[in-house]
């Protein structure tokens, strides 16, 4: 902290003190794990007095979209004209530049710089807050850009260079703040999903645990006939093999989720692979008389891990055979692409409402249509297709409309990517 004494920033060895002091609180704000929120709102009142500022302003980057978003903004005039929510993609922007050096900006006259780029939509609406000048500086962690903070002034000329270490300073602890509110909201998140597992697991297990006691009891009578003793050791086997199923499937989403999904990737030649997929589940889909069959390239070859890529397709046509009418077709196509070799999974069942589309691959999320054969659904299924197919490098979409069928789709690249 040495670096602020005598800084010409402070107008005296009080204030440059009381920064100082309320820096500190911060910090201890942080400490404590205050919400972002209350931090900011917090910074804004304490250093008033101190800095020169009308409006704080905190907006986040998003590196998938490369875009920066308004979060939060304080100011002491009526309105606030670029609202929380507002973003603006990075590419070619001046903030971009900030991020790329990591060096503050000052904008001494708003209104020049507004003339200098018409094209600004947020220096206008600035502008139209009264707001001349600005100071924003860069929010980093570990090398990653995480966001701004926007220190801004109905002054024109309100910031020079000897403000920058000061502002620098303020910015440190917010990084902090912003670091430890994500690590909390995603133990947050993370303990809603293990409670909803373990919810989930307990309610579809109950059912089956209890039917086995009482086929356990019933088979220990005397006077069973030698069928009933048959048809119920077939039921427990089948109930059983359900309870597997759903063990099985949170265990791979728990391994999955937590980072712990090694690919074993070799070279397959795709048609003979899907043919033993496909023989495999052909007794299965017979029962309710259902064909299924295979299309496309019968030379076909891709880079995966065969035993994923297996569990991939099993639960993506389990799903097709028990949403399927009697007497109809599941087709298994096959498809090379220029850089791409893509599996579609397609049905002539009912069909997913568009409204279910969007959660289809979150886990325990289930459709509304009901199985063609009352067949158990727990759905986890396409949750762990997903989590695969995003493993390899590949990309899952599905397109289907009610009346019509389901095609799911898989597009995986010629040289699988780990991710």
């Amino acid at each position: 902290m040495n670096t602020l004494n005598s800084n010409p920033a402070f107008p005296s060895r009080m204030e440059e003190r009381q920064f100082l002091h309320q820096l500190v609180r911060i910090l201890q704000q942080v400490n404590r794990g205050l919400r972002l929120e209350e931090i900011l709102e917090d910074t804004f009142e304490s250093f008033t007095n101190i800095l020169p500022y009308d409006r704080i302003g905190f907006s986040l980057v998003d590196n998938k979209t490369y875009s920066a978003t308004a979060f939060w903004a304080r100011c002491r005039y009526p309105e606030i004209k670029l609202k929380q929510g507002y973003s603006a993609p990075l590419k070619g922007s001046s903030l971009e530049k900030i991020l790329l050096t990591g060096e503050p900006r000052i904008i001494a006259d708003l209104s020049q710089y507004a003339h200098d780029h018409p094209q600004s939509e947020s220096t206008r609406l600035m502008l139209e807050e009264g707001i001349h000048s600005s100071l924003t500086c860069p929010i980093t962690r570990a090398d990653t850009p995480i966001g701004f903070i926007f220190f801004s002034s109905k002054k024109a000329e309100a910031y020079h260079r000897d403000h920058i270490d000061a502002f620098r300073w303020l910015s440190q602890p917010l990084a902090l703040a912003l670091d430890k509110a994500q690590l909390y909201e995603r133990l947050i998140q993370l303990n809603e999903e293990k409670n909803l597992l373990l919810g989930v697991a307990a309610h579809d297990l109950r059912s089956p645990i209890a039917q086995l006691q009482t086929m356990g009891e019933l088979l220990q009578a005397e006077n069973i006939s030698p069928s009933d003793r048959q048809e119920m050791s077939a039921m427990i086997v089948a109930r059983c093999q359900s309870m597997l199923t759903l063990l099985h499937d949170i265990l791979d989403l728990s391994a999955i989720e937590a980072g712990r999904l090694p690919l074993r990737l070799e070279t397959i030649k795709l048609a003979p692979f899907c043919q033993g997929i496909l023989g495999g589940l052909t007794p299965v889909a017979h029962t309710k008389h259902i064909a299924l069959k295979m299309e496309g390239s019968s030379q076909m070859e891709g880079v995966a891990d065969p035993a994923r890529l297996s569990q991939v397709l099993d639960n993506l046509l389990t799903n097709a055979i028990k949403y399927s009418p009697i007497n109809s077709t599941i087709t298994l196509r096959l498809a090379e692409l220029s850089n791409q070799w893509e599996l579609s999974v397609i049905d002539q069942g009912e069909g997913i409402p568009q409204s279910e589309l969007s959660h289809l691959f979150r886990p325990f999320s289930h459709v509304s249509n009901p199985t063609t054969g009352g067949e158990d659904k727990f759905g986890l299924g396409l949750a762990i297709v997903k989590k695969i197919v995003d493993a390899h490098g590949g990309e899952i979409s599905v397109h289907s409309e009610p009346g019509r069928g389901s095609h799911f789709r898989i597009r995986m690249p010629m040289l699988a990517r780990p991710q």
